[in-house]
């Protein structure tokens, strides 16, 4: 399988730039299908079906759990997704993703919908580079490179949609990571831009986890 570049993320609440491109998709979260217009995904618990729309290929990804993965393509060859402590990523036990970890200075954020409307905690910012080609492959990748940070999958494609519409080949990603008091849940907040300096905000996502 050829290289695997990394890519997206999670739950789609606000849209800087071009909201018609998830108005234009059907999204059942009930029956986990997302149906846009470039992409068909379709997921049965840890299993994810992905068909390009213009291409017809398709690819399968079966989720083992937060850092192990195996994606198989059309031909049928199969690949191994890992990721290690730090949150690197690796194809087959080559390393296609690095991740950049910072932290600032501890910031609480109150929130009204939280469990118990607790605190939350600010304690780590991650960066990443994502490659958009249109490669179903880098898609599986991004959606495993996000796997503890993701809802349903479905919304990743929204975000790529988006980039994709607006001609755009990578994706440059900021994660705030928090957590509540106790460590119940965590709160990521990803911002996209379409610019190396990240300037240029395309989309703000945030996903709550619940550990318990």
């Amino acid at each position: 399988m050829r290289k695997i570049v990394s890519t997206f993320i999670i739950l789609i609440l606000s849209s800087v730039l071009i909201p018609s491109i998830v108005s234009a998709s059907t999204i059942n979260e009930e029956n986990k299908v997302f149906d846009g217009k470039y992409y068909y995904i379709e997921q049965k618990e840890d299993e994810i079906f992905i068909r390009d729309k213009e291409t017809n290929e398709t690819i399968t990804m079966e989720l083992l759990n937060d850092n192990k993965a195996i994606v198989t393509d059309d031909n049928g060859t199969a690949s191994t997704l890992t990721r290690d402590n730090t949150g690197n990523i690796y194809v087959d036990n080559e390393i296609v993703n690095s991740i950049s970890t910072s932290k600032i200075a501890d910031l609480n954020i109150s929130n009204a919908t939280a469990l118990n409307s607790g605190q939350y905690h600010y304690f780590q910012t991650t960066y990443s580079n994502s490659s958009i080609d249109a490669n179903l492959q880098s898609i599986a990748l991004g959606i495993f490179s996000f796997v503890p940070y993701v809802g349903w999958i479905g919304t990743i494609a929204g975000v790529v949609e988006a980039f994709r519409s607006l001609g755009k080949t990578v994706m440059y990603t900021k994660t705030d990571h928090y957590y509540i008091d106790g460590y119940s849940r965590y709160k990521y907040v990803t911002y996209y831009y379409s610019d190396s300096n990240r300037t240029k905000l395309v989309r703000t996502t945030t996903f709550y986890k619940d550990m318990w």
